[in-house]
């Protein structure tokens, strides 16, 4: 539930959860028992013991229950206060690594139209840390550059959410999520140069000789049948 926190939300096949939670046995098969006897408990604990709140809501599909969406909250009244020293430790100075990222990232972005305050960076770059690790930022550096040249995106970042939101589902199944496969089709209206192979800007000279050839055919038989209609007009005048 930690991990999911910082998207509220996390959704899960129920056969799944089980193994997840330790609900394994014979009795846990049947969905009310596994409900009352391990979930509904576990919730329960995590709530009183944790600084989260937890619920959820039963997914079907016809009468069958398949799976759970719970929403996740941060409870701060519920953090545990750690009493002040005596005498002030001095803090260790915090890596900018970041803040660093998010200055190379923003440099990136079109500034026109978006930029990464530290809040949304936050979460979006701690959730890309989760799914590529050391490759995370070359992988939002990957999406940045699509948004940017990407006519059909009116939002970019909540393009960018929902795109690091479905890689995440995917790096959940076990699949190895890239960005490298999203290719631009058009690009914005902005000035900017859309990115077009070279071979398909040039001109195929067999599919011009072939069009010629065809242009001359056609008016070849058009001729032919301007004279058979002279002809039957000349018959029945005669």
């Amino acid at each position: 539930m930690k991990k999911w926190q910082h998207l509220g939300k996390w959704e899960c096949p129920v056969e799944e959860l089980k193994p997840r939670i330790g609900a394994v046995a014979k009795s846990h098969s049947a969905y009310g028992n596994f409900k009352s006897k391990a979930l509904l408990p576990a919730i329960e604990e995590v709530n009183e013991k944790t600084d989260l709140h937890i619920s959820f809501k039963e997914l079907k599909i016809g009468r069958k229950i398949e799976r759970i969406e719970f929403t996740i909250r941060h409870a701060p009244e519920k953090e545990i206060k750690l009493p002040e020293p005596k005498k002030k430790l001095e803090q260790p100075k915090k890596a900018p690594e970041n803040e660093e990222v998010r200055i190379r990232l923003n440099s990136l972005a079109d500034k026109e139209l978006y930029q990464f305050d530290p809040n949304y960076f936050s979460q979006m770059y701690q959730g890309a840390v989760v799914i590529w690790g050391e490759q995370a930022e070359s992988e939002l550096a990957l999406i940045i550059r699509y948004v940017n040249v990407e006519e059909s995106v009116q939002k970019p970042l909540g393009f960018i959410k929902s795109q690091i939101k479905l890689a995440w589902e995917a790096s959940e199944r076990g699949e190895r999520p890239t960005f490298s496969d999203l290719q631009p089709t058009k690009k914005r209206v902005n000035g900017r140069q859309e990115i077009i192979p070279d071979w398909f800007k040039e001109k195929d000279e067999n599919i011009e000789q072939n069009e010629k050839e065809f242009d001359a055919e056609v008016e070849t038989k058009r001729q032919e049948l301007l004279k058979k209609l002279e002809s039957m007009k000349k018959y029945k005048q005669d």
